[in-house]
């Protein structure tokens, strides 16, 4: 019996070793390809202390996040009708996954733009997620989203 379990540990551990380099090179792969970049909300001087090692990533990094609002967000036609405009803060969790969770509303303008300041939000594609000696993390972040009128 003790053979046979030390016969399982020996052939599996080293497939282990294979899986975690596997992601790496994969996540080294997606960096490269889309262009992953950190997205700080606010820098860390130099011999400063940060939470975590490596903020999420984003395609792009805040530029790819300001093209993707620029792109898919939609001005509510009512809110339009209505003249309402602002700004939205909205406070949301990457996941240990990349997935966005938790997305609230922290300062609001109007039910109409909230509303759309979350759909837009959900509907981002997965980020890289914070790393933490070495392991993927929650961080949470803020995203101001601007209602302007057309002139």
């Amino acid at each position: 019996m003790k053979i046979t379990n030390f016969l399982i540990a020996f052939l599996f551990f080293p497939f282990l070793g294979v899986c975690q380099t596997g992601s790496k090179e994969f996540e080294e792969k997606l960096i490269k390809e889309k262009n992953y970049q950190e997205v700080k909300f606010f820098e860390v001087p130099e011999g400063g202390f940060s939470l975590v090692d490596r903020f999420p990533m984003y395609p792009n990094g805040k530029e790819g996040i300001n093209e993707y609002l620029n792109k898919n967000l939609t001005y509510p036609a009512e809110a339009l009708e209505k003249r309402i405009k602002g700004t939205v803060l909205l406070g949301f969790t990457i996941e240990e996954d990349g997935t966005i969770g938790n997305v609230k509303v922290i300062q609001n303008v109007h039910p109409l733009l909230d509303e759309e300041a979350v759909r837009i939000i959900n509907l981002m594609d997965n980020w890289l997620p914070g790393i933490q000696r070495g392991k993927p993390v929650k961080v949470q972040l803020e995203q101001t989203i601007h209602f302007q009128l057309p002139q």
